[in-house]
């Protein structure tokens, strides 16, 4: 059988087409786990209106690489085995009370422009430990959140959600995170 020698120019093409497939390779592992880490949940109750409404669709990414920020919506599991979706409204290290119709956050008001209305119950401080967070519903009136069952630690969040997908005259994203003011009220 003969050889079959390749000249300089050859093996250059060769190289780089086994370079193109692998980076290719590489790209398209991380596409497919990046689409496998995609969810879609659907919104069994109004305690996260006026944002999602039951029977909202929504994306769910559940790679685990994510620290949740203030404003997310996450899903997590909560000790009896449901699925809950929250905004996070405190993050680990902070000091969380609610009066006088506000959030405060290291005794400063959180500005909440989704809100249908003031919150109508007050809450005691409560300080939260490392890697425990505070969220809440934007239904403030009717959810049950961490104003009722305190923190939620991190090791039993799912998912961040990331858009609307359901129905299709609310799809998009979802209103800007919360923002302290300057001043306590």
């Amino acid at each position: 059988m003969p050889s079959i020698s390749l000249s300089g120019r050859s093996k250059r093409l060769w190289l780089f087409l086994v370079l193109c497939l692998a980076v290719g390779l590489w790209f398209w592992r991380g596409t497919l786990a990046q689409a496998t880490a995609l969810r879609v949940y659907q919104i069994p109750s109004g305690s996260m209106a006026p944002t999602l409404k039951p029977g909202d669709h929504v994306f769910v990414d559940t790679l685990r690489d994510r620290v949740p920020k203030r404003g997310e919506l996450w899903l997590f599991s909560t000790p009896t085995g449901s699925v809950f979706i929250k905004r996070v409204i405190g993050l680990p290290g902070e000091t969380i009370e609610v009066t006088g119709g506000r959030v405060l956050i290291n005794g400063k008001a959180l500005s909440e422009p989704y809100l249908a209305g003031p919150i109508a119950y007050t809450m005691t401080p409560i300080s939260l430990k490392a890697q425990e967070y505070f969220l809440l519903g934007d239904a403030r009136a009717t959810s049950n959140d961490s104003h009722l069952w305190g923190p939620v630690p991190v090791d039993q969040f799912i998912g961040r959600a990331t858009y609307r997908c359901w129905p299709p005259s609310r799809a998009g994203g979802f209103a800007l995170a919360p923002l302290l003011s300057d001043h306590s009220e």
